[in-house]
């Protein structure tokens, strides 16, 4: 291929990339920022404080504030992982951001050793002689997990 060829065709790309960059500037979009963090943490029977967003609909020369809505619940006084999403949008548009809020207890898992722990026969555990108790959720023995070092 000859070297003007190589030329032409490479500012024909150039053109292409130049007007799309141009036209994506023009290209009106909606933008939700979060107030506060994306992550938070509440303990259990804290109060969580709602710290909302803005959204606005954005374009090359324009950035006007627009409404938006707020989807989910913080229930404080059950642990867990709550997802607070926020949904702003016109005609032609759309946008969505999302929060997650967990909610821990105040106090970590006790785990109570009744017994030593019988051995391992054949690679697989005897018996688990100990007792996990949470503050919250009560007897949690069957949530315990292990793994048999070798």
């Amino acid at each position: 291929m000859s070297s003007i060829k190589k030329i032409v065709i490479l500012g024909a790309l150039l053109m292409l990339i130049i007007t799309l960059c141009v036209i994506s500037c023009f290209v009106p979009k909606i933008e939700i920022n979060l107030k506060g963090l994306k992550y938070q943490t509440v303990l259990v029977g804290d109060a969580y404080k709602e710290e909302g967003a803005i959204a606005y609909l954005k374009s090359f020369v324009d950035k006007k504030e627009i409404s938006y809505e707020i989807d989910g619940d913080v229930n404080t006084q059950k642990t867990g992982k709550y997802v607070i999403s926020y949904k702003a949008s016109n005609n032609e548009l759309y946008n969505e951001q999302i929060r997650i809020v967990n909610v821990i207890d105040k106090e970590p898992t006790k785990i109570n050793v009744k017994q030593e722990i019988a051995g391992c026969k054949n690679n697989n555990l005897v018996e688990l002689n100990v007792e996990a108790v949470d503050n919250y959720d009560g007897n949690v023995t069957d949530k315990i997990e292990y793994k048999i070092l070798k």
